[in-house]
């Protein structure tokens, strides 16, 4: 038997999307600093802007286009995983919908094998 104390599927959930959160955090602020560095190295002007979105009210493309518009950017850069034809949902969500010119920058080809790899071993374990 174990130690542990009784978990509810609630309070479970709830650590996950605690730890998850923090995570994203962690490697969005990353992400903005590298981001941040680039850019100051190549002489391009602009501010790295990460955008949390409350999934449970805000459709991702709309929060984005709404970020843009409150910020006054000149350009939004985004990633894609390229997964929904050529490209991610939420990518070609936001080109529909964007006010201004929009980059998109695929994931290196190793990023969405590993990603592929994951989901599928995701599908297969027991939860």
């Amino acid at each position: 038997m174990s130690d542990l104390p009784p978990v509810s599927g609630d309070d479970a959930s709830a650590a996950f999307y605690v730890n998850t959160r923090d995570a994203f955090v962690k490697e969005s602020a990353a992400l903005g600093a590298d981001a941040s560095a680039r850019m100051h190295q190549t002489g391009v002007r602009g501010t790295p802007r990460v955008v949390e979105v409350e999934l449970t009210r805000d459709d991702i493309a709309h929060r984005i286009l709404k970020s843009a518009q409150e910020f006054g950017a000149d350009l939004v850069l985004m990633g894609t995983h390229g997964r929904r034809l050529a490209l991610g949902s939420v990518a070609e969500h936001f080109l529909r919908i964007s006010c201004c010119p929009v980059l998109l920058v695929p994931a290196p080809k190793g990023d969405l094998q590993a990603e592929t790899a994951r989901e599928h071993l995701d599908t297969r374990s027991p939860h």
